[in-house]
């Protein structure tokens, strides 16, 4: 068997301490199906300075191009080991020296190798960019970036009453109005009836001007209305969010890897998305119709009224490795790089075969994994004090499990304690359900104020087409309102309203101008345009509730891709009692409690020695960390150490099998009452 060094593509001498070198899988971070392989740090010696192929030389090289045309120290040099035997290579290393943290003597380099694409190496740049990066940056590869149409515009209500102040306002002037629109219509009443000749210029003069006066009033009176419902019930606003599958997809591809998860691309979380915080917002000023003193009305309102507004952004506001350690925390998982794939799974997952077989040596001694044992374990979303339906709507955010013993002697000697956090950095979400009492309310008087509304609308319609007839149609010519008004009244109403030549419109146009200020069109007064108020509140239920615009700590939750709304299971897919009886519990030590951990997490650990080991066994466990003792269990891997010269290994393994069945384990799901 023989080994070959390669920097850079250039073969290189062994390093000085090639006889001490070992090739170590680690497999104690649970990464189990495709795993670390390290190598302990290389010591080159400088040799000949003139030789290209000097390992040092090389080194060093690399160190003062940076100072001119290279990249320099903060770029790994690229490392290679092949191990050949009986005519096959097979790499043993593919990866890269830290030159960054290189040890530079006078002598010597002593230098630290990285493989490529394994968990240490993501693990050390996956936090290397963030998802604000990615986004519609164009020096990101196309499959990284990130734009605007992998957001998800999440409707949203708010369950606080926003502004009660200029509501109460509101409602004060819709009872003058009211009491308003009552006189108008009298004075019309009367007007209509005591007009005699459609010719009296003066008569119908003024009842055209009561009249626009009335329409005037109703489009205040809708108007307030509106703002009403605005001020009190808000219309539904969007913040983006983005589908978690699509935030590890687009992380992924920055590194060159794809994707999977058998978690994220099942049904029960294919659609799950993480809404990131939201501190500052776009504000939106709503001008009602109608204009002039009567009908200018405006609020200002916060947030986005329309989905997928290309300023809202909706990715995670971190960085592709904390994504992937909150992840895991949500769902007791781990990181899994097979190749050039990506996988997220839970923390037992192995599709391995039980190809190696441990030879018969003496493994007789064990340690029991007391250490992985903690008597109190919980499973904990963040709250939002920004939004108090995270703490109104507590149950689910927090599971505590308590382990204790089922029978005790002495007290004072039990030895389970310790407490194990996984603290979930996201807040739940809360659906609307039903109506709240202003809600309630609007919608009770909705079906009456809607029907005597649109009743109200078709009348005054009617009025204005007639209105309209009267002032375009019988009274537009000059010439007929030169005879009206005979020839001394239409020259002194000329150089009242500044004009020589003039209609009854131009006449109507100065006294709503001058004197009323309607804001009413009078020489095309518009039909009324009445929107229902009951469809202020429809289709609001199972939107996502919070108490306001803004987000403190970022949510996450499962919609219908449908609608953008909360999904059905969402308040049990992500309650912290689920989490742990579908993920978390593989840390209980409870004996039979779990189909899928019979034996719960006990382990007895093991460690064999001088194990033969050669170019055939460190192929069945390159990527594989399941093997079978001599007796026939089931174990798996921890470490293993090979000594590549003298072909033995060093072997860290652990067996399921239960050792003790005095343990049960009580969960408390509290409600916050």
């Amino acid at each position: 068997m023989k080994v070959n060094y390669y920097i850079n593509g250039i073969e290189i001498e062994p390093p000085i301490n090639a006889a001490e070198l070992s090739v170590e899988l680690n497999y104690d971070k649970g990464d189990t199906a495709s795993q670390t392989v390290s190598i302990t740090e290389v010591e080159f010696g400088i040799g000949s300075q003139t030789d290209g192929s000097d390992a040092a030389s090389l080194i060093n090289e690399h160190r003062q191009l940076g100072l001119s045309t290279g990249v320099g120290v903060f770029e790994g040099l690229p490392y290679v080991v092949e191990l050949t035997k009986d005519g096959t290579t097979y790499i043993l290393f593919d990866g890269y020296l830290n030159t960054a943290a290189a040890l530079w003597d006078c002598d010597k380099v002593i230098v630290g190798a990285v493989e490529k694409g394994n968990i240490d190496w993501l693990n050390e740049t996956a936090d290397s960019i963030s998802f604000a990066y990615l986004y519609n940056n164009n020096d990101v590869i196309a499959s990284a970036r990130i734009s605007n149409t992998d957001f998800v515009s999440i409707p949203y209500v708010l369950s606080e009453l926003p502004d009660t102040r200029e509501a109460l306002l509101a409602v004060v002037s819709l009872t003058f109005l009211f009491e308003a629109i009552a006189t108008q219509l009298e004075e019309i009443i009367e007007l209509s009836v005591s007009l005699a000749n459609v010719l009296d210029f003066l008569a119908v003069v003024k009842l055209i001007l009561r009249i626009t006066y009335l329409v005037g009033l109703f489009i205040v009176l809708f108007i307030t209305v509106q703002r009403i419902i605005n001020l009190l019930i808000q219309k539904t606003k969007y913040h983006d969010a983005m589908y978690i599958s699509t935030l590890c997809e687009k992380g992924a591809a920055y590194f060159g890897l794809t994707f999977s998860s058998s978690i994220l691309e099942s049904d029960r979380y294919k659609n799950a998305v993480i809404l990131p915080k939201k501190y500052s917002h776009e504000t939106e000023t709503v001008s009602y119709a109608g204009g002039g003193l009567l009908g200018g009305a405006k609020d200002v309102l916060t947030g986005f009224f329309t989905p997928n507004d290309a300023r809202a952004k909706g990715y995670y506001d971190g960085t592709f490795g904390q994504l992937l350690r909150d992840l895991k925390e949500v769902f007791n998982g781990k990181i899994i790089i097979q190749g050039n794939e990506l996988r997220f799974e839970r923390e037992d997952y192995n599709n391995s075969a039980y190809n190696y077989v441990l030879p018969d040596v003496d493994d007789t001694n064990y340690n029991l994994n007391f250490d992985e044992l903690k008597s109190n374990y919980t499973v904990e979303f963040l709250t939002d004090y920004n939004d108090k339906n995270t703490l109104q709507n507590y149950e689910g955010t927090l599971t505590q499990v308590i382990q204790f013993p089922d029978k005790v002697i002495n007290k004072d000697m039990v030895l389970m304690t310790g407490l194990e956090s996984r603290i979930i950095p996201f807040a739940r979400a809360t659906a609307k359900e039903g109506l709240t009492n202003v809600e309630k309310v609007v919608d009770f008087l909705a079906p009456i104020i809607d029907g005597i509304a649109n009743t109200i609308v078709k009348i005054i319609n009617a009025i204005i087409d007639v209105i309209d007839f009267i002032l375009n149609d019988k009274l537009a010519s000059a010439a007929l309102l030169f005879q009206v008004l005979t020839p001394q009244g239409y020259v002194i109403t000329g150089l009242i309203i500044g004009k020589t030549t003039f209609t009854i419109t131009d006449v109507l146009d100065w006294f709503n101008d001058e004197i009323f200020d309607t804001g009413v069109d009078t020489s095309s007064i518009p039909n009324l345009v009445y929107i229902p108020i009951g469809d202020s509140i429809k289709n609001r239920d199972s939107m996502l509730q919070m108490e306001n615009d803004f987000i403190d700590v970022p949510k996450i939750f499962n919609i219908n891709p449908s609608d953008n709304k909360i999904n059905s299971n969402n308040s049990q897919s992500f309650s912290s009692e689920y989490l742990y009886n579908n993920y978390h519990f593989l840390r209980t030590f409870v004996i039979g409690e779990y189909s899928e951990a019979p034996n719960g997490n006990q382990k007895k650990i093991k460690n064999v020695s001088g194990v033969p080991f050669c170019f055939d066994s460190f192929e069945l466990l390159l990527n594989n960390n399941r093997l079978k003792d001599a007796d026939g269990n089931n174990g798996e891997l921890i470490s293993c150490k090979w000594n590549v010269e003298k072909e033995v290994a060093e072997l860290d393994y652990f067996i399921r099998e239960a050792y003790t069945n005095n343990i049960k384990e009580k969960i408390i799901t509290p409600d916050g009452k």
